[in-house]
């Protein structure tokens, strides 16, 4: 098993934030700490409709409320799919990882419509790792806790710089789970 070098490859990225909620910029911070060498630009809605970037990888953290909020939740949802879908084979993206909270994987029984968008993500993404593949743009999502342990940051940065690698080539439409409660 070869061991992987992605620590010192310097690698830019463009960084989208959906929904500005202390997950998110928990989760921001901590790549932003972490990872020294991978230049993270945060862009806004219009920078992404224009294939002017330069960057090959693109990084999105998506978080949904707790509450329902009049259907910005669904406007956010619709938003991320708008993202993948202005990916064509003319755009500089060739990686887009997608970091959300691994209730869309393990559920919750409380806040199951939280957890069913979150499901939703992972689901929109797989349908455009399928749609995309042919243009060599790979798409995949790492899901983590909620309330993410020191120790896993680590783990995160190391796997959001596998991820957007050419050591992960043939990984598209994937789902990785940063979890502890998958392994009981």
């Amino acid at each position: 098993m070869n061991n992987l070098q992605v620590v010192n490859q310097k690698t830019n990225s463009d960084l989208i934030l959906l929904y500005n909620s202390k997950f998110v910029r928990k989760i921001q911070k901590n790549l932003s700490q972490i990872l020294k060498n991978i230049d993270l630009n945060q862009i806004k809605e219009s920078m992404i409709l224009k294939n002017n970037n330069q960057k090959e990888n693109l990084i999105i953290i998506v978080d949904f409320q707790e509450q329902i909020q009049n259907g910005s939740d669904f406007l956010q949802l619709k938003y991320f799919r708008d993202i993948l879908e202005s990916l064509n084979k003319d755009t500089n993206y060739k990686n887009i990882v997608n970091i959300i909270s691994e209730i869309g994987v393990l559920g919750h029984e409380i806040q199951y419509f939280r957890a069913l968008q979150y499901a939703a993500v992972i689901n929109i993404s797989q349908a455009y790792a399928l749609k995309l593949g042919s243009s060599k743009i790979r798409i995949n999502n790492i899901c983590v806790p909620e309330n993410i342990e020191l120790s896993d940051n680590f783990t995160l940065c190391n796997l959001t710089k596998f991820l957007l690698s050419s050591d992960s080539i043939n990984i598209t439409g994937q789902t990785l789970s940063l979890s502890k409660e998958l392994l009981r």
